[in-house]
């Protein structure tokens, strides 16, 4: 997925791990980690880590033959969203907290499964992408 948006001119935070935050607002923001996966290894990615970018969505990326964003249950949210935090999830002091991120995160940006193939092009999934957002939009 980094390589089918970096040929389409969309900026990289990494291909890795992404961090994400909350702002005073709740509003959650991502931001890289200080280092960068195998595609920061192989291309020039700009890297400011100043501040963080809004989210815009939180997806399951599975492949597929064709593109395809599905909703998930609310249990698979939150297990999903737990099983991806590598550093913080198997530290009792921060359950409480790691909780309430997690059903915060699920209310404002609902986990979603996205398919898609390999070989498509950015445009295609950029649009797609933005159609199941007014979707989600119109239906809030």
């Amino acid at each position: 997925m980094t390589k089918i948006a970096h040929e389409g001119g969309a900026t990289i935070l990494s291909d890795d791990i992404n961090v994400l935050f909350r702002d005073t607002e709740g509003q959650f923001l991502a931001t890289p980690v200080p280092f960068a996966g195998e595609f920061g290894r192989q291309h020039n990615m700009k890297r400011d880590a100043s501040g963080g970018i809004p989210v815009g969505g939180v997806y399951r990326i599975e492949k597929s033959d064709r593109l395809s964003i599905k909703p998930l249950a609310t249990v698979s949210q939150h297990v999903t969203l737990l099983s991806n935090m590598p550093f913080v999830n198997n530290i009792p002091e921060f359950t409480d907290d790691v909780d309430t991120v997690v059903s915060a995160l699920a209310d404002r940006h609902p986990l979603q499964t996205l398919q898609f193939s390999k070989e498509m092009q950015f445009d295609e999934l950029a649009d797609g992408l933005e159609k199941s957002r007014m979707e989600q939009q119109h239906a809030a």
